[in-house]
This record gives structure tokens, C-alpha cells and sequence, in this order.
């Protein structure tokens, strides 16, 4: 039975969709009839309950979202294959289904559907119910019918996935961007369709949503972890930035920032949150992961150049920048994912102005010359800044439309140089940190103006001066009896000492 957890990956529906998945020619050789007698079967779960899942108690949905999320998944290997959409496809699918509109669930059927984000709360709150949520006896599933614990179903998660695995077909199936941009007829018709089925709202809604984080105790050892297969989740957010991006798609800067302060940068936070000893390697930290390095920050990266202008929203570009760069730092990082918060943190800085930059400067300042294992993002963000806006800070103009950098900014600018240098020569050779940190020392020192003095420089020196017990100057020579110099610099060195003792008595004089 499609509906048993015991049986997911061994069904003949699962083994067709392993086939077909990344199979472009196999996909391709699907025709309608063959699409259509899934869709057969999708309709049907939304016409009825599970008859096993009655049978062992569950409450009565008057649908079936469990059956029909697997169908949904096989739908979803068929229109997208290898990272693009199978444009053939995809265009057959959304016909079928069009045309049976109990394939979309109670939510999305058509007049007297609640909507998605509706759907959503709703079943949030059947998962937070377990007489809702679970059989009449759960310990009848456990020991009863003799199926192991992983056997045990949550309704309310179930009718989430089955919405989440909706919309993330119907986001695969939207026509490719530059169709749109063609002017397309039947590329225009479907998106048209896709966007009436589910507006804007309900997709920021869902995304924002607040996740369930774990909960530590106060021994700091023992946590109380959210059941990922119980509960809202992370998997349950990707499709909403899917869709919203491929149907939509994002172009107003004004929308952009609305999303990230209500809904982005909060998952952002959380996530980042995640990343201690205990909790870096919980289920919920690495959904967290998957979830904003695969969806998240690959729409933020590509929607860059809105954050062009963005001075007068300064907290929560730097909110936003400072999540990231603590992400960057992540325990339980993949390559990918760790890839993918470059990438973002790159593209965002490049379109900012310099002087928005500065708040992270300054924790730069502490964390790059440390060169830890970590350094390579921030050591190729400082590259990049610095080699782009090096005008701002070494012309005296600047840069038009960008002002000159303050006395704080060329004092980071110092500060970053020799951090990174002083512990470039305590490092031991490593060819690759080496270059990349080379890289970045010529861009900072490329910016810096040849005539930069630091006016705190005077003042410290000056505190610094030895005194004696009455507070007179008491200088003390450095001791270069062990010092010996080539005949030509020894002479140079006494005339400079010669002039430097004449200069001193004509000021003792003159003053």
C-alpha cells in the first residue's frame, strides 16, 4: 500500500520515480495517457479517506493526503529532470490537473476552499492535537498491530507535506523565465493559471510562519527536540520560495525587504542560533541547513541588485549580513551549503554602498586575523569589497553617489591590513590560505592612501612615553650594544642621531 511508511521506497510508484528521477530521456518518453492514470489516482485520495489508515483508527479527513503526496512526488521527477523544467511535461501536467480539481486537495479545489495558508494553520493545529492527530489508541500502533514506532503517522504533518509537495510540483511545472520574457502565449496562459490557484499572501504567510527550535534544559546536555515528521518543518517552507520565485518571481525591491524582515531573516537567525556543540548536529539544525542553502540564500544571491539603495533599511541590511557571516561559520555545513552562503554574501556586498559595510568591518576586524579554518569566505568578501570601492577610500573625491570613507573606516581598513598580516607570518606555509590571503592584503593596501596617518597615533605614543617618579620624561634608549651596522648605514644612523639631538636643543632653546 502506497500509504504504509514501512513500505515508502519499495512500491512500484516509488521504484517508477527513482527511475525517472535525473532520467531526461526516460521522462520524456512519458506520453498524457501515461500522466493521466496518475492523476487518476491523485484525484481519487482527494475524494476519499485511507481505508488502512480507518481501519487502524486514525481520524477520518474525508481525503487522502498521505497516498496522495507520493503521487505528487512522482509527478514532480517527471516535469523536472537534472535541475530544469521538462517543459513538455509540464505543460500535460498542469492540463490534467486543471481538469480534475480535487487533485489540489479541500484548500485549493476551487469555491468554498479556505486557501493554502488557511490549510496550513489548520493542519498545524491538528498536529499539535494528538486526539487529531494520531489513532484513537496510539500504543495500539505500537504494540497492537505489531509495526515498529516508525509505522506511526501524523495526520497534520501528512496534510502539510501533501500541500508542500503541491506546491512544489506546481512550482517546477511554472514556464522558464526567459518564455516569459519571449512573450510566449501558452507560457503567459500557465503562469496566469498558477498565480490564480495561490496568491502572494499565502505563500509570505507560510514562509513566515515561526519554526520550533529544540529546547535545551538547564543541565545544557538533555534537549526536547520538535519531531521533524510530526511537526511545521523546514521541508515545509522550500516549496512556498520555490513557487514564489519560478511564478512570481521577485522584482520589487520593496517586497524583497518585507520578505526578509518578516520571514527570511528570522529563519536566518534561528538557524544560526543552531550552532553550538549540542545542537549543530540535531535533526532540526540540519533541516535548518537544507532548507537555506538549497532555497533561502540561492533566491537572495539571485535577486542581489535589489539591495542596491537600501540605506535608509541600514539595521536590517546589517542584520542580514551578520546572520549570514555567523552562518558562514556553521559545524554541520555540507560543501554546498557552505558554497551557498558565499555565493549570497558575496553578491549582496557587491551591490551595497561602502559605507554599509562598515558595522561588519568591525567584527572583521576580530575574526579575519585569527585565519581559522573559517577565513576563506571573509577573506575573499574583503578581497572583493576592496577592490571594487578602493576609490572610496583612497581618493580624496571618493566615489560619486557614495561620499568619501570616514576616519573610522580607513582606521578598520589599517587595522584589517595588519591583523591579517601579523598573522599571515606566525602561520605556517599553506599554499592555498597563502594566496587567498596575499589576494586580500594587496586589495586592502591597494585602498589605503599613501598618505594615511592615524591622528590617535601622536596621542597613544604620547602615553606611552616612560616617565620618572615626578612625571618628567625619562627616556630609555634601546640597547643596541649587541647591534652592529654596515659601515655606510652606521654613518647615515649618527648624522640622523646628530640632527635629531641639534633639533631637540634648539626647541629647548627657542622655547
Amino acid at each position: 500500500c502506497v500509504a504504509s511508511e514501512a513500505m515508502r521506497g519499495s512500491t512500484p510508484l516509488d521504484v517508477a520515480a527513482s527511475s525517472v528521477m535525473d532520467n531526461n530521456g526516460l521522462a520524456l518518453a512519458l506520453e498524457e495517457p501515461d500522466l493521466e492514470k496518475v492523476v487518476t489516482y491523485l484525484a481519487a485520495c482527494g475524494l476519499q479517506s485511507c481505508a488502512m489508515l480507518l481501519a487502524k483508527g486514525y481520524p477520518d479527513l474525508g481525503w487522502n493526503p498521505i497516498e496522495g503526496e507520493r503521487f505528487l512526488s512522482f509527478l514532480r521527477f517527471v516535469v523536472f529532470c537534472n535541475g530544469e523544467s521538462v517543459e513538455e511535461n509540464a505543460n500535460v501536467v498542469v492540463k490534467l490537473l486543471i481538469r480534475r480539481p480535487e487533485c489540489f486537495g479541500p484548500a485549493l479545489r476551487g469555491e468554498g476552499g479556505q486557501g493554502l495558508l488557511a490549510a496550513m494553520q489548520e493542519a498545524i493545529k491538528i498536529s499539535d492535537n494528538p486526539a487529531l492527530d494520531l489513532p484513537e489508541s496510539a500504543a495500539g500502533v505500537y504494540n497492537g498491530s505489531g509495526e515498529e514506532e516508525g509505522e506511526v503517522i501524523h495526520m497534520g504533518n501528512a496534510i502539510m507535506s501533501f500541500y508542500s509537495a503541491l506546491i512544489d510540483l506546481l512550482g517546477r511545472c511554472a514556464p522558464e523565465m526567459h518564455l516569459i520574457n519571449a512573450g510566449k502565449g501558452e507560457a503567459l496562459r500557465i503562469r496566469a493559471i498558477l498565480q490564480s490557484l495561490v496568491p502572494t499572501t499565502d505563500l509570505v504567510g507560510i514562509i513566515s510562519i515561526p519554526l520550533n527550535m529544540p529546547v535545551l534544559n538547564k543541565d545544557g546536555t538533555v534537549m526536547t527536540e520538535p519531531d521533524m515528521s510530526a511537526c511545521f518543518c523546514p521541508d515545509h517552507k522550500a516549496p512556498m520560495v520555490l513557487f514564489l520565485e519560478r511564478v512570481y518571481g521577485i522584482e520589487d525591491q520593496s517586497f524583497l525587504l518585507q520578505m526578509l524582515e518578516v520571514g527570511f531573516l528570522p529563519d536566518l537567525q534561528a538557524s544560526a542560533s543552531l550552532d553550538t556543540e549540542v545542537l549543530s548536529t540535531t535533526e532540526t539544525a540540519l533541516a535548518m541547513n537544507r532548507y537555506i542553502g538549497s532555497a533561502l540564500l540561492p533566491l537572495l544571491t539571485r535577486c542581489a541588485a535589489l539591495f542596491s539603495s537600501t540605506e535608509h533599511y541600514a539595521q536590517l541590511i546589517d542584520s542580514t549580513l551578520q546572520t549570514i557571516y555567523r552562518l558562514s561559520k556553521g559545524r554541520s555545513l555540507t560543501k554546498a551549503q557552505r558554497d551557498a552562503i558565499e555565493e549570497c554574501l558575496l553578491a549582496i556586498c557587491m551591490h551595497l554602498r561602502p559605507s554599509m559595510m562598515q558595522q561588519l568591518l568591525r567584527r572583521l576586524v576580530f575574526d579575519v586575523p585569527m585565519l581559522s579554518e573559517y577565513c576563506q569566505i571573509p577573506l575573499r568578501l574583503l578581497t572583493n569589497h576592496y577592490e571594487q570601492n578602493w576609490k572610496y577610500y583612497c581618493l580624496p573625491s571618493g566615489i560619486i553617489n557614495c561620499g568619501v570613507s570616514s576616519e573610522e573606516e580607513l582606521l578598520l581598513t589599517k587595522k584589517l591590513f595588519w591583523g591579517i598580516f601579523d598573522s599571515l607570518s606566525q602561520k605556517k606555509y599553506d599554499a592555498d590560505l597563502f594566496k587567498m590571503a596575499t589576494l586580500c592584503l594587496c586589495a586592502i593596501a591597494g585602498a589605503l592612501p599613501p598618505d594615511f596617518v592615524d591622528s590617535s597615533l601622536g596621542a597613544t605614543l604620547e602615553k606611552q612615553a616612560p616617565v620618572d617618579a615626578k612625571g618628567n620624561f625619562d627616556p630609555k634608549p634601546i640597547n643596541t650594544a649587541n647591534i652592529s651596522l654596515p659601515e655606510k648605514l652606521e654613518y647615515i644612523a649618527n648624522k640622523y642621531a646628530e640632527h635629531s639631538h641639534d633639533k631637540w636643543s634648539s626647541d629647548k632653546v627657542s622655547a
